[in-house]
């Protein structure tokens, strides 16, 4: 009797499988829920790359100041600065009084604002000084003028820097934890 090269019992095994209305059982409980904690990581990591940002924090040295720079408030006759109403930081108003000039021949003239809303930044003179026409008395600032920052950056970190980015400004020597940033 020659032998075949599969038994019988396979060969009618093959012919008849049985069971085939019983689903077959891929891996138990704990494999679905890793596979849903997998899932479920993938979705989160490709929502973030998507909608997510990191922040980019790039230190750099600047200066605060309005959109027009500063204005010199300047005497119009010679003479000498008798009075000085004004210290540096107080706010002026259009036509008020800075300054009283003595003449040389004897006469009062007064230095007044001739811009609008201004604040002093620097006084360029003091009481007793001599003034020539012309000549400037102190500093200010337009207060309607819009205020900039100009910000020096190292050239390696200018490439992370976008137009339009929200920027955090903090002065120097002031505490941001305290008083804050602009």
């Amino acid at each position: 009797m020659q032998q075949g090269l599969f038994r019988q019992v396979a060969l009618e095994r093959m012919s008849s499988p049985d069971q085939l209305d019983r689903l077959m059982r891929v891996t138990d409980s704990k494999g679905w829920l890793a596979l849903a904690t997998l899932a479920a990581l993938t979705l989160a990591t490709v929502l973030w790359s998507i909608f997510g940002s990191v922040a980019t924090t790039v230190r750099g040295d600047g200066a605060v100041i309005r959109e027009g720079g500063t204005y010199k408030v300047r005497a119009n006759t010679a003479g000498h600065l008798a009075d000085l109403n004004v210290k540096r930081g107080d706010v002026l108003s259009a036509g008020q009084v800075i300054a009283r000039l003595a003449a040389a021949a004897g006469a009062r003239t007064e230095i007044t604002n001739p811009f609008g809303s201004a604040q002093v930044v620097e006084l360029l003179a003091t009481r007793d000084d001599p003034v020539t026409p012309d000549s400037a008395v102190l500093s200010v600032e337009l207060l309607d003028e819009e205020i900039l920052a100009l910000l020096y950056l190292p050239a390696t970190v200018t490439a992370h820097v976008e137009p339009g980015m929200a920027v955090q400004v903090s002065p120097a020597g002031v505490k941001r934890e305290e008083f804050g940033f602009i």
